[in-house]
């Protein structure tokens, strides 16, 4: 699945936590070694650490990019995904107040996501949620 992102930030947690929602159903010693327990510290700081480096306008061109892509697949993307995925891209240009509350998930919430904590997901899909992340050193 390697580049299958395009460098994108945001479809990389995305699909980390998605990862973890599906292994977390799973037994520890069942689960990808990524998304076992004693594993959890380190990808939770990794998926902050690559949060807190997000550049909005370069994201938002990322985003893009991997929507024209993947439209050009046979299977290709639905439009109403597409249209998120741009309605993300342009509230990412619109600075920090516009931010998509995914990137802005502190690393405790995002702990707690990855852990399972499926309460946290749908406020994220909604666009609710997120904690600014300022002073978090994940």
């Amino acid at each position: 699945m390697r580049g299958v992102y395009h460098g994108s930030t945001l479809l990389a947690v995305g699909h980390a936590v998605h990862e973890a929602a599906v292994e977390a159903a799973k037994p520890d010693g069942e689960r990808e070694t990524a998304y076992r327990a004693r594993n959890l510290p380190f990808l939770v700081k990794r998926l902050a650490k690559r949060l807190s480096d997000l550049h909005p306008p370069h994201e938002a061109a990322l985003l893009r990019r991997a929507c024209s892509t993947a439209a050009k697949l046979p299977l290709g993307l639905l439009p109403d995904h597409l249209a998120a995925l741009e309605a993300t891209a342009v509230a990412l240009e619109g600075g920090a107040a516009a931010l998509p509350a995914l990137a802005t998930l502190a690393a405790d919430d995002l702990e707690k996501l990855l852990s399972g904590g499926g309460d946290l997901v749908q406020p994220l899909l909604a666009g609710e949620g997120g904690k600014g992340g300022e002073g978090d050193e994940g």
